[in-house]
């Protein structure tokens, strides 16, 4: 169990930095590819309004999330409590 926990920590620190090494020439090919068509003309700019942006919230504040992620921590802590409960331990000998 010890080899798989380490192989799989292994593969999780290897597979991001290859991944990495590998996007590097593809964007590099995708980069060549599009310079290859040349520059375009400056875009014409008209003048618009600013539109002033909006200011009402998004999504939940901050302490609802957090309270929210301390109430997951709490009922993940407690199920595995309830769960090392029921674990029956064996017997060894006779």
């Amino acid at each position: 169990m010890a080899r798989l926990t380490l192989l799989l920590t292994l593969l999780a620190l290897a597979l991001p930095a290859t991944a990495l090494a590998g996007s590097d020439a593809g964007a590099l090919a995708t980069e060549r590819y599009y310079e290859s068509y040349g520059t375009d003309p400056a875009p014409v700019v008209t003048e618009t309004p600013a539109v002033p942006a909006a200011t009402g919230r998004g999504g939940p504040s901050w302490l609802g999330a957090a309270g929210i992620g301390a109430g997951l921590v709490l009922l993940a802590g407690g199920l595995g409590a309830y769960a090392a409960r029921t674990v029956r331990p064996r017997r060894v000998g006779a």
